[in-house]
């Protein structure tokens, strides 16, 4: 497994490959951790949707993947999986009219995975991203953390493109990164006694 000593292992091994992704990471992921104490708010209960979720959804990523497989993801893909461990619950931060109900509290649940693209994207600049497309793409990743499930609940990610293209060279696998967070979450989830679906 890749070793790593800081507090965000996929960063730090980003940080090896790519200073320069890995400086524009580290600062997305502090505008994160200011918004996520907000899901206390929505969701007092279950399993809590701070960073200490986000930052233990990151550490699974790490350990499940080899040196091998990470010598495989390009660094564009590394760097939005690492943000996508940060940024995937943070529209579970509800509305103060959110909320106000149980049915208001449960819409945000239902909808946060898609909820969090836009939000992204709404705020792209004000978050730091450079551009508009950064923050697309990292909505989509989210998005699939919440995949399609069939009656069976199999799941699989047919709604979300393969790919996004961010620049001359730059391609990024939006269902690959979008398993791994989900597949992380999971985890993280499936060993939490207070978990909630996340």
């Amino acid at each position: 497994m890749s070793q790593a000593t800081s507090p965000h292992p996929l960063v730090a091994v980003l940080k090896s490959r790519s200073s320069e992704l890995a400086v524009k990471a580290e600062h997305l992921i502090r505008e994160a951790l200011k918004i996520l104490p907000y899901t206390i708010s929505t969701f007092s209960s279950g399993t809590l949707h701070t960073s200490s979720h986000t930052l233990t959804v990151e550490n699974i990523a790490h350990m499940l993947l080899s040196d091998a497989f990470i010598a495989t993801i390009n660094d564009h893909e590394l760097c939005f999986l690492a943000l996508a461990c940060h940024y995937h619950d943070l529209a579970m931060a509800g509305t103060e009219a959110d909320d106000q109900t149980a049915e208001g509290r449960d819409q945000v649940r239902r909808d946060h995975a898609i909820r969090i693209g836009q939000i992204v994207c709404k705020k792209w600049a004000e978050l730091g991203f450079e551009n508009p497309r950064e923050a697309e793409v990292l909505g989509e990743v989210c998005r699939g953390h919440r995949p399609h499930k069939n009656a069976e609940g199999e799941v699989d990610w047919e709604d979300i493109d393969a790919h996004a293209i961010l620049g001359v060279g730059v391609c990024v696998r939006l269902r690959l990164l979008s398993a791994m967070v989900y597949a992380a979450d999971e985890l993280h989830l499936g060993a939490d006694p207070r978990a909630t679906a996340s």
